[in-house]
């Protein structure tokens, strides 16, 4: 939106404004943003954060799957679990497709676009750097399964646009039950 000051006609008229605007195809739709336990995160390109409602599921999607998607974009998906007195649960994230053109077949063939993974909480101090998996082409990744309530995804859109991807998420309870407790544990 561009404001122009109008010139003055007269010393007793106030001036007002003209008005310019454009519809523009650069932004990301957020209508990729599906499941009633998503939610946009203001003042964000496209990252969302996805609340556990106990042991509930849903999918995440790349921005306009299975569309290609636009270059060039990055987008953060949180997927919290429950932690609490009486809840844990863990992630467990399952890619059902999967389209992030590599750039080559060299060493660092995720280097122009990819999804990194990270289980570890590294995103409270902000160290994207030290993903946990980093996946890229058009093999499927593996399911992952966190050790604890958090997961984070990062896309990273490069100058290849592709698809992108589709997963599964589920949250499930009671995955560290041993048999017996620790001795000395229980009070």
């Amino acid at each position: 939106v561009t404001f122009t000051t109008l010139k003055r006609t007269a010393q007793v008229f106030n001036r007002g404004f003209f008005g310019l605007y454009d519809f523009s195809e650069e932004y990301v739709k957020l209508d990729f943003i599906q499941n009633s336990d998503a939610e946009h995160i203001r003042g964000t390109e496209c990252d969302q954060k996805i609340l556990s409602k106990k042991e509930s599921s849903g999918q995440v999607f790349s921005p306009n799957y299975p569309f290609p998607y636009q270059s060039f974009i990055v987008c953060r998906y949180f997927i919290y679990g429950m932690q609490d007195s009486q809840n844990l649960e863990r992630v467990v994230l399952t890619f059902d497709k999967f389209d992030i053109p590599m750039l080559g077949k060299q060493k660092n063939k995720c280097k122009d676009g990819y999804v990194k993974v990270y289980i570890q909480g590294q995103e409270e101090e902000h160290k994207y750097d030290k993903h946990d998996f980093m996946f890229c082409g058009q093999t499927t990744p593996q399911t992952i399964n966190s050790p604890g309530p958090r997961l984070v995804l990062l896309f990273k859109a490069g100058s290849k646009p592709g698809s992108g991807f589709k997963a599964q998420y589920r949250f499930e309870t009671e995955y560290q039950i041993p048999g017996t407790p620790k001795p000395g544990s229980c009070h």
